[in-house]
């Protein structure tokens, strides 16, 4: 059975999966019901940023000055993983453009790293150390998603009511793990499957 968690199964053809998610996605906001293809926990989270009043068009509200984003996270549990982490996901940052992101259990993003490219495409929406990207904040994403739900879960661009994160390139998706002390998020605008955690 698939899981209600993963956003693309490892047989599903990624770009066909991603368009017609897109399309569902182009259902629900035409106000003419939920197609089935979309998983509950999604369904949900949309309910959750609707009641919110959430506005998927605002960036990420920045919480913190790069310095003081900086200044927690030295003092973060979640620092000393970093150079492990850059040693199992550079490669494959490279080769897929990913982002990987930690933020802390309220959705504040403290770190973040990846393609260079991806780095700066994440300026404009405000995926960056200091911005808060939790679901009330920003809408459906990996990190704020993960954090409501408290358990790991990929999202792919179309399933996302967000703007924080880099526009989406072939197909996205995101796996966030939660952890009461800190979120790590491995973000990847053209192909995600790695997750690191502590962590959208």
């Amino acid at each position: 059975m698939h899981s209600p968690w993963v956003a693309v199964d490892l047989a599903a053809d990624p770009v066909a999966r991603a368009r017609l998610l897109r399309r569902a996605h182009e259902v629900v906001l035409s106000g003419c019901g939920t197609p089935p293809v979309l998983r509950e926990v999604i369904v949900r989270s949309w309910a959750r940023c609707t009641a919110a009043g959430v506005d998927p068009d605002r960036p990420a509200p920045l919480m913190l000055a790069p310095e003081e984003a900086a200044s927690r996270f030295a003092t973060h549990p979640l620092a000393t993983i970093t150079p492990l982490v850059r040693g199992l996901l550079g490669a494959v940052s490279a080769e897929a453009r990913h982002l990987v992101a930690i933020s802390d259990a309220d959705g504040t993003l403290l770190w973040i790293d990846g393609h260079p490219r991806m780095l700066e495409a994440a300026l404009g929406p405000h995926f960056k150390p200091g911005a808060l990207c939790s679901e009330a904040a920003v809408g459906t994403n990996a990190v704020g998603t993960a954090l409501a739900l408290e358990h790991a879960v990929q999202i792919c661009s179309a399933e996302k009511i967000c703007t924080a994160g880099p526009a989406p390139r072939r197909r996205s998706g995101t796996r966030a793990r939660a952890r009461s002390s800190g979120r790590s998020t491995s973000r990847a605008p053209s192909a995600t499957r790695t997750r690191t955690h502590s962590r959208s």
